[in-house]
């Protein structure tokens, strides 16, 4: 269930409130913040939901998960620490858990289930557009693409509507003053949580990591306003764009 924190009073009557479960609060990227999150389960979940909106101001939206199967407590514990250990590791987000959630040791049979369970989860979370807890896993063949530009030079492939750069590119350290506030906001957040590496002379992305678009990419690794579909090339010297509209003309 995803619902707003305006429509949570409303929603949390619902029926199918009434078991135990995983959820999942986050608001808006704040600043030079990422956006905000909190993982959390119980087996109350309007009455653990009723508790954040008193003593959360920053959340904006919760999608809650349970099972008409009913989870018990120790699965949802499980269930708990995976996620925040995929949002830790995609740093996609800054993950507000006072403590870090540690997963309890289960039986085969329940942790299988609780895979699953996870695995129906992240696919609901990226259909409704909730990449948090996403690391790039490139699936087939991907059209290998590089940016060589201002010193440093950038390998990456577009995935699905998103873009991923691979581990080990390179970023130019001295920001333009032309750069969008956005852009500068998401290199100050990544150069905080570590994504950005300082080598001295310019940055190094430490890992792969997904960005919203080739433009962004482009924006954050050049530290200054560039098109995406341009600067990103093949080996061959084709831009994304003239890939795309390659790969537009064989549909």
């Amino acid at each position: 269930m995803l619902f707003s924190r305006a429509s949570s009073s409303a929603v949390m009557k619902a029926e199918e409130w009434l078991r135990t479960g995983v959820y999942i609060l986050w608001g808006a990227d704040t600043g030079d913040q990422l956006p905000r999150v909190y993982v959390g389960q119980s087996g109350d979940l309007p009455q653990r939901v009723a508790h954040h909106l008193s003593t959360k101001d920053w959340w904006s939206h919760c999608a809650a998960f349970a099972s008409t199967q009913s989870l018990n407590q120790s699965q949802c514990r499980y269930i708990e620490a995976l996620l925040w250990q995929l949002g830790n590791a995609a740093k996609r987000c800054e993950l507000t858990n006072d403590q870090t959630p540690r997963a309890p040791a289960l039986t085969r049979a329940d942790s299988v289930d609780c895979d699953l369970f996870l695995a129906d989860m992240l696919l609901c979370l990226k259909v409704l557009g909730v990449t948090f807890f996403e690391t790039p896993r490139p699936i087939g063949e991907v059209e290998e693409l590089s940016l060589d530009s201002k010193g440093i030079l950038a390998h990456g492939y577009e995935d699905s509507a998103r873009f991923v750069v691979r581990g080990g590119s390179g970023a130019v350290k001295k920001e333009a003053k032309s750069l969008g506030a956005g852009a500068a906001a998401k290199r100050r957040a990544l150069v905080r949580r570590n994504v950005l590496e300082d080598c001295g002379g310019a940055y190094r992305l430490v890992q792969d990591y997904v960005f919203d678009s080739p433009t962004m990419a482009a924006n954050v690794l050049l530290a200054a306003p560039a098109n995406g579909l341009l600067v990103w090339k093949t080996e061959d010297g084709e831009t994304l764009r003239e890939v795309r509209r390659q790969a537009e003309g064989r549909q």
